[in-house]
């Protein structure tokens, strides 16, 4: 199974590089045109942290949209290199030249190149470099990427051959919580697969974050020239809202100096046939600075191995809303796997999926209590159910009413 891997606009956690995203868009897509108007590197991409699967000596694909401004011999050369923690970008799997020059519109590479197995730690992390080479003089090279709509100029990916997965996962204490919360914790045999858990565990924090929405904040620089600036890098395109802007930053006093919220916008726009998004100032243009503007902004809750948003004294009912989402999971099985045979069943297959929905309900309330309700600090308790999950016939021997034997 190949994994696919987008490049962002949004700044990594590592200085220096953009983020290169595994399976799926940005979060705020706002396509860029980067221009490079001599041979040299036009941007370089990173990943986050990885689980440590080895790279296969198989084909990689390249579907990044680039061109040239008048013919040339401009080409786009894309490399992938490991880097690691302690030793940055210490070794090549890709290193794919461009043979054909780039086009005069704006065109997707479509290229296919031969990875060199390399071993991965966990925790290694992949980079992309795309370099203009062969630049004639006065001809200027385009790349385009970030973009929203698929197969459109700004629609640059890449496709890993191997099956890759990032380090950052659920918490197995959470799972464990979970499941204990509906005492499905059987380690041979349980009611949910930890899929399922983790779909419900999803909801529960995505639901977390409409009800209290996680505040970050970010630094800005100014360069005594440009109003506009590129959305915050965790910033959630429909969900995420602006909560403040800090400027200049006094950081002799300490006095903050907050703009009125008339002096700045989020504007949107259109660049080619993808949209486009960014910060702009109205009323100041920021003076020349390193981190002089100060932002701060909702956006979606983490809870995972490498970092976790939610407060402890919430997290409690987060797994009870997760738990809540896994009783109805089990209610909807219930009520559709049940096949009685006689009227007692039907009895028992309808009790069940009644009893799954009320628990789900009560865990819903304790969740609904603590945080929109009664604040945090009313108690989250535990809950249980006892359940007999009949799944042969009342009568041994006898056929179901409406399926035969090893069809339920």
């Amino acid at each position: 199974m190949s994994t696919f891997f987008w490049l962002t606009n949004e700044n990594s956690d590592v200085e220096g590089y953009k983020r290169l995203k595994a399976e799926s868009r940005s979060d705020c897509p706002s396509m860029v045109r980067a221009v490079a108007t001599q041979s040299s590197v036009v941007g370089s991409w990173i990943s986050d942290p990885l689980s440590g699967v080895d790279l296969t000596a198989a084909d990689w694909q390249f579907q990044i949209w680039g061109k040239q401004a008048t013919a040339g011999t401009a080409v786009l050369r894309f490399q992938i290199q490991r880097f690691s923690a302690s030793a940055g970008q210490d070794a090549s799997a890709v290193d794919s030249p461009g043979t054909v020059a780039l086009p005069l519109v704006p065109r997707s590479s479509g290229r296919t190149a031969t990875a060199t197995a390399l071993s991965m730690a966990d925790g290694d992390r992949l980079v992309l470099i795309v370099e203009a080479q062969s630049v004639s003089p006065g001809v200027s090279v385009t790349v385009s990427y970030n973009g929203l709509r698929a197969r459109s100029e700004g629609d640059s990916y890449i496709i890993c051959p191997d099956s890759l997965a990032l380090t950052a996962q659920y918490p197995e204490p959470t799972r464990t919580a979970i499941r204990q919360m509906i005492q499905d914790v059987s380690q041979t045999n349980p009611n949910l697969k930890d899929q399922s858990v983790d779909q419900a565990l999803h909801q529960a924090i995505r639901d977390y974050t409409r009800d209290s929405p996680c505040i970050e904040s970010e630094y800005l620089s100014g360069d005594g020239a440009s109003r506009s600036f590129q959305m915050p890098r965790r910033w959630v395109l429909g969900l995420s809202s602006m909560q403040e802007i800090e400027y200049p930053l006094d950081t002799a006093t300490g006095k903050r100096l907050l703009l009125d919220d008339d002096s700045w916008e989020i504007t949107e726009g259109v660049l080619g046939m993808q949209p486009t998004r960014s910060l702009r100032f109205i009323s100041v243009v920021p003076e020349s600075g390193t981190n002089n503007i100060l932002v701060r902004y909702t956006t979606r809750h983490v809870h995972t191995d490498d970092e976790n948003t939610i407060s402890g004294q919430d997290l409690d009912a987060v797994v009870c809303l997760a738990a809540s989402y896994c009783c109805l999971q089990l209610a909807a099985h219930a009520a559709s796997t049940t096949s009685p045979t006689i009227a007692a069943d039907v009895v028992v297959g309808r009790d069940m999926a009644s009893q799954w929905q009320s628990l789900a309900k009560d865990l819903k309330a304790k969740y609904t209590e603590h945080v929109l309700g009664g604040g945090a600090d009313t108690p989250v308790g535990a809950a249980s159910v006892t359940r007999d999950w009949d799944i042969y016939p009342s009568i041994p021997g006898t056929d179901f009413l409406f399926h035969k034997k090893g069809s339920h």
